[in-house]
């Protein structure tokens, strides 16, 4: 590969999701090949306390290259991987397999869409068949769901407040938040309140104090939020959820490869997606109990317990699963986003000079 391609991949493979677009893991190139290492203060998150969303991201990462890769004619292998450390990815010269070009441009096409869904069916049979195609690796699975109903949505809602209670949540989201058009373009990663979605202007800078946001959770502003994201859910198309059977951080890796793989899938059909961490976050880490951050209320850890039969049965989710990443699906808006997320450049030696 020489140098031009090499740049080419990291463009693409940068493309890859990860919560308020943190972007933590970092390229570099090698005469080995290409190796990602995490970059923790990026990933610091208190809902990645247990490594869970860091794990799905380290996952989508890879698919992005692999998806990149296959467009131009190399096979990715992963040679190494720590999980909450780094990858080490080798490629070799390969047929470009069907179908590698439309992944790549929905890869390039995609993005978290916070806004309403036109709804859409989850029984479309060409959907249906797309999803078909996605890898799922033992003990991994992939559903696609209506609407949560009944008792499993009034825990989802119930659920959904649960950010406005774990201690520094509310600031590490806040980090993250991109005020106006020159912070959005100067720093490149963050998402810009203009694309968060919700009704009306977006929250003035002052209001993601994590003073102001304590008391806003105490004055109800919890559940007018739950109330705003259970709005969006049932005018949604459904859930696509990826399962494990597995705590194990690989598992977790593996998940990431598969619901992004999806996510494109869905782009290309022209659905939009996001993630809802509250209904799958909680359940990555550990399968006998929930993962919630210290100094979550107890309340949660009951409410939780609650939730993961009622999830795998409204779900559908094999015996022994539980669920590690959900989004919300749905026809894509109209109109486009009023600001795509953007992305970091790779460091100054991350292509190399050979």
């Amino acid at each position: 590969m020489d140098a031009a391609l090499r740049a080419a991949l990291l463009e693409d493979a940068a493309r890859a999701p990860s919560p308020d677009n943190a972007q933590p893991w970092r390229p570099r190139w090698t005469r080995e090949g290409l190796t990602f290492t995490l970059d923790a203060e990026r990933a610091r998150h208190a809902f990645d306390h247990a490594g869970g969303l860091t794990d799905l991201t380290l996952g989508a990462t890879l698919e992005a290259v692999s998806v990149a890769a296959e467009a131009r004619g190399f096979a990715m292998n992963v040679s190494r991987q720590e999980p909450g450390v780094r990858a080490e990815l080798r490629f070799e010269a390969a047929p470009i397999p069907p179908g590698a070009a439309e992944r790549l441009e929905s890869l390039r096409r995609r993005a978290t869409d916070r806004r309403p869904y036109r709804g859409g069916d989850v029984h479309d049979d060409a959907l249906r068949v797309r999803l078909d195609r996605v890898r799922r690796p033992p003990g991994v699975g992939l559903h696609l769901a209506p609407p949560l109903t009944g008792a499993a949505a009034a825990w989802a809602r119930a659920a959904l407040t649960l950010g406005w209670h774990v201690t520094g949540a509310w600031a590490d989201t806040a980090r993250w938040a991109r005020h106006t058009d020159a912070e959005w373009a100067r720093t490149r990663d963050g998402v810009h309140t203009l694309s968060l979605g919700a009704p009306g202007r977006p929250p003035p800078d002052w209001a993601w104090s994590p003073r102001v946001a304590g008391a806003a959770g105490r004055l109800g502003a919890d559940r007018v939020w739950a109330a705003w994201m259970h709005h969006l859910l049932r005018g949604a198309a459904g859930l696509l959820v990826v399962s494990v059977r597995e705590g194990t951080r690989d598992a977790r890796v593996q998940a990431g490869r598969t619901l992004f793989s999806a996510w494109l899938e869905l782009t290309a059909h022209g659905w939009a997606g996001q993630p809802v961490y509250e209904l799958g976050a909680p359940f990555t880490a550990l399968p006998q109990a929930p993962s919630l951050p210290p100094g979550t209320p107890a309340r949660f850890a009951d409410l939780y317990r609650r939730g993961r039969p009622l999830l795998a049965a409204e779900l559908g989710l094999p015996s022994g699963s539980w669920p590690a990443w959900v989004l919300r699906v749905g026809r894509a808006p109209a109109t486009p986003l009023p600001r795509r997320t953007l992305r970091l450049a790779p460091p100054p030696d991350a292509i190399g000079a050979w």
